[in-house]
């Protein structure tokens, strides 16, 4: 291959990633935004305020909402040329920390929610909270972004430097190889690896405790609540499992081919394509919720019936309809 050929190959690999960058940045980022938002407007009503948990699922979508951000800044801006990574060497260390920070952060609060739910389904008869102490649970959180924060604190030896490939120049956003090294080993393990490895094992180990204890508890209203909720983080985390894989694959790729500018420009357009299949991870658990999770089904459209009154009390009619049409055929039965 030439340098004609290859330096063709990498401007049509770059324009692809810009094309790609800019059409999810104004379309799954925006819809990510906005399902955020009404999460959380959802999560901080009172029925969840009431529960303990409801501050994990606030500090899960707070997480996406400042990931989704970071991102569309960090990816969208190169595509209207007005790089913010390489505006300074500050932008380029601030907006990395935070956007990796918080992506990170959120499958990690994810975790803490199971691992909360299994112990509650696991050990309901001796009604086992693992956070019993109300402040505990926000130090924790707390504590979550610190640690994520700190094992991320490579980006803050990145600076914008200058790379010359086939006589062209371009400023890019980078670190030494010893910052480098640290990053992409932080994204691999705190990103995928790591959360890829958990996500199975308590996926698994919660679905065993969910079908061991369904039919238990079929009478106990409370333990009826926890299982709607046990239910739906399997859901969410079987999604999170399957769109962690592709971003995962795709960091081996792109430090195998940093040193080939050709292979390099492919392997980045597949990376970024990864990248915002993992990113379905920060924008749509709004979706799992409303499908799963019965309460939050519940609150969303209750929220609904305060700015469109007429449409909610249809379907609550509709719904109550349905409720006594199946008394009505239990108590005939019951009577044969």
């Amino acid at each position: 291959m030439n340098v004609s050929e290859s330096i063709q190959i990498i401007k049509s690999a770059t324009q692809a990633s810009l094309d790609l960058l800019f059409y999810a940045s104004i379309t799954l980022i925006p819809i990510g935004f906005v399902l955020n938002l009404l999460s959380l407007v959802i999560f901080s009503r009172k029925k969840f305020r009431s529960l303990r948990i409801g501050i994990i699922y606030r500090a899960i979508t707070i997480a996406d909402l400042v990931a989704i951000l970071f991102c569309f800044l960090i990816y969208f801006s190169p595509t209207i040329n007005n790089d913010l990574q390489i505006a300074s060497d500050i932008s380029c260390k601030l907006l990395n920390l935070f956007m990796r920070t918080c992506a990170q952060s959120s499958s990690w609060i994810n975790l803490l929610l199971t691992i909360d739910r299994f112990l509650l389904i696991k050990y309901s008869s001796k009604k086992f909270k693992l956070f019993h102490n109300e402040t505990l649970l926000p130090l924790i959180i707390v504590g979550i972004f610190i640690f994520i924060a700190m094992a991320n604190s490579s980006v803050l030896w990145f600076n914008v430097i200058e790379r010359q490939s086939f006589n062209q120049t371009t400023k890019i956003c980078m670190g030494s190889q010893t910052a480098l090294f640290f990053r992409d080993l932080m994204a691999i393990l705190f990103r995928t690896v790591l959360p890829f490895i958990l996500i199975f094992i308590l996926n698994t180990i919660l679905i065993k405790a969910f079908v061991e204890q369904k039919q238990k508890v079929s009478a106990q209203k409370t333990m009826r609540k926890e299982m709607i909720f046990a239910f739906s983080i399997i859901i969410m985390n079987s999604f999170y499992f399957v769109n962690l894989i592709p971003i995962g694959v795709s960091l081996i790729f792109y430090n195998i081919y940093q040193n080939d500018p050709v292979k390099f420009s492919i392997v980045t357009f597949y990376s970024f394509l990864a990248m915002y299949i993992t990113a379905l991870n920060n924008c749509f658990p709004f979706i799992i919720n409303l499908i799963f999770n019965k309460i939050f089904y519940r609150e969303f459209f209750d929220f609904l019936g305060i700015w469109f009154p007429k449409a909610y009390l249809n379907k609550s009619s509709l719904e109550n309809s349905k409720k006594s049409a199946a008394q009505s055929s239990t108590a005939k039965q019951t009577t044969k």
